[in-house]
């Protein structure tokens, strides 16, 4: 027994005041006929009424009506001991605030009126929250349904694979160009699309650039169901959750062979530099990566030579863009003279060329070919009537064959080669030095 009790009735009074007056939630009595007898300072606070404003006031005044017109009819007596919902209290400002409004009915002692006890606890926060989640989810099932039907509508074949290389679904477009409906390729390995006999990139490949980069884009050999193989465009993206943990692969396919005229002259344009009319960086690279998987697979000999022209900058300032425009168009067709019909030289951006030399049989071939594109470029350039220069070509060689290589890496040594040659006082070539 509490020590207020001890003390005596008044004592116990006190204490139920102190108590009733300091509770953390709303406390109020109801009289049997549902009027408030009294409330806490804490029922007045949330509510934003007056002690007075709200005593004698029906209980149901502060309930919006849908609520207790339903529901308030079980706390009369008759109807239990105590019950528990969860409904909408009005403010007194007219704004509408969640609560779970408990009410337990007092047995009173003989000849005193019953009443009924009613805490009322805030639960606004707990049902913004709630509704903001469902509000998110129904965000998540409108996208997912809008993701779903892009991927059934698209014309570009798509797969969804697993991080485990397994087919996971595709979408009707694949099954067009293909032929191979789901049934027939779920739980594959994508491996199966990629003939190893054939020139394509290889799907080790694809998924190490992935990896490195969250994408791969280039051309690549593929089979169709009956064993046909056709050119395909493939795009593969990386898939991860907010920590950057792999969930899937995207993939998808354009088939080169079907393409109208307009579609292969809008490819064919994405992958030239506009001005000299080589290949760009973009299918240098996918060019490189189809080297690197033959060279791996036939033990042959790929060079890579990264050719920067000494001397251009200085004829740009001087003579102006178009004058220098003049000069990379006539570079690049001296260098595309020197390679052979398998080789490819591409424009990589200002006066920077790459050329790919593929099967060279030994490695001093590509010592030649850089002999011949240091010789093609101190020929003097005439670009006008009146205006001839001279420059010179430093280059960067790096050599590829059966060891482990990536198109990127190949790249950054030819780089760093380059920057030896144009040390050791440009006009020259130097081979990639592995540390």
């Amino acid at each position: 027994m509490s020590l207020a009790y001890e003390q005596g009735p008044e004592a116990g009074v006190q204490f139920f005041r102190e108590v009733f007056e300091q509770a953390p939630v709303g406390l109020g009595q109801v009289s049997g006929g549902g009027a408030w007898l009294r409330v806490n300072r804490h029922l007045c606070r949330w509510l934003g009424y007056e002690a007075r404003e709200l005593t004698g006031q029906p209980i149901a005044g502060i309930l919006e009506p849908a609520d207790h017109a339903l529901k308030l009819l079980k706390f009369l007596p008759g109807s239990g001991n105590a019950h528990t919902a969860e409904l909408r209290c009005r403010h007194k400002d007219g704004s509408l605030l969640w609560s779970r409004l408990t009410i337990n009915q007092q047995h009173p002692a003989a000849q005193a009126p019953g009443y009924f006890m009613c805490a009322v606890e805030d639960l606004h926060a707990l049902k913004a929250a709630e509704e903001q989640l469902a509000q998110e989810r129904r965000l998540m099932r409108q996208q997912l349904r809008m993701h779903a039907a892009m991927f059934n509508a698209t014309q570009e074949g798509m797969l969804i694979i697993t991080p485990q290389d397994e087919v996971l679904s595709c979408n009707p477009a694949f099954t067009d160009i293909t032929d191979f409906g789901i049934e027939d390729i779920r739980g594959r390995n994508i491996a199966f699309m990629f003939p190893a006999s054939h020139e394509g990139a290889g799907w080790p490949l694809i998924k190490s650039s992935v990896t490195a980069n969250g994408h791969w884009a280039g051309e690549s050999w593929n089979r169709r169901k009956s064993g046909e193989l056709f050119l395909d465009w493939i795009t593969v993206h990386a898939l991860t959750d907010d920590h950057g943990k792999l969930l899937n692969y995207v993939l998808t396919s354009v088939d080169l062979s079907r393409m109208p005229h307009a579609q292969t002259e809008l490819s064919r344009l994405a992958f030239s530099d506009p001005l000299t009319g080589l290949p760009n960086r973009t299918l240098l690279m996918n060019r490189l990566s189809h080297a690197i998987s033959r060279a791996k697979r036939n033990n042959s000999i790929g060079a890579v030579m990264y050719i920067d022209l000494d001397g251009f900058k200085s004829v740009n300032d001087r003579y102006g863009h178009i004058a220098g425009d003049e000069l990379l168009k006539q570079a690049g067709a001296r260098l595309k003279a020197r390679l052979r019909e398998v080789d490819t030289i591409a424009r990589v951006g200002g006066d920077e060329f790459v050329a790919l030399l593929e099967d060279l049989g030994k490695p001093e071939g590509a010592n030649i070919v850089a002999s011949a594109a240091i010789t093609a470029l101190a020929t003097s350039f005439k670009l006008t009537s009146t205006i001839a220069v001279q420059i010179s070509g430093s280059i960067g060689i790096t050599l590829f064959s059966d060891a482990d290589a990536d198109p990127n890496s190949v790249i950054a040594q030819a780089d760093q080669a380059l920057y030896a040659a144009k040390r050791a006082g440009r006009s020259c070539y130097r081979l990639y030095q592995r540390p």
